[in-house]
């Protein structure tokens, strides 16, 4: 779920999606970024030097404030990469689980198939057996054993 979060917050928020911050920092005056355009503007008027400076002043602190923006969203964007990777690894060694169940489980469908023919194996063998009640008795006509005493005394 934090996953999910982080990738919306990204999605929305981020400083390199900021056009708005790209075409205003586009716009700056070129004596801003220009030493020699600065040097320029101040041989020809020195009294512009206090609205030169307030100009760049400013410039630089959205530079500042954008660069900040942009360092966060690169350490946001290694923490997204970061719990991307443990999702990756986390998945894998899922459907590895899954495999693994699913290989036990042919196996012991493959022995709980190899028991059933086996029981009905036996229930056929046994049925088969003739039935010792409707044959003859085999000890009518015998004489009775000796006893005990009798056999090891």
């Amino acid at each position: 779920m934090e996953l999910v979060h982080s990738l919306e917050s990204f999605q929305s928020g981020s400083a390199s999606a900021d056009a708005a911050m790209r075409r205003s920092i586009a716009k700056f005056p070129p004596e801003v970024s220009d030493p020699e355009k600065a040097s320029q503007i101040l041989s020809e008027d020195s009294n512009k030097l206090p609205e030169l400076l307030e100009r760049i002043t400013s410039c630089s602190d959205q530079l500042e404030a954008y660069n900040r923006r942009l360092e966060d969203e690169v350490s946001n964007i290694n923490q997204l990469l970061l719990g991307l990777r443990a999702y990756s690894l986390c998945r894998h060694a899922s459907h590895a689980e899954r495999e693994r169940t699913k290989d036990k489980i042919v196996n012991i469908h493959s022995k709980l198939s190899k028991l059933t023919d086996l029981r009905k194996e036996l229930t056929s063998h046994v049925s088969n057996l003739p039935d010792l009640a409707l044959l003859p008795s085999m000890t009518q006509n015998l004489d009775p054993l000796p006893p005990v005493g009798d056999l090891f005394g």
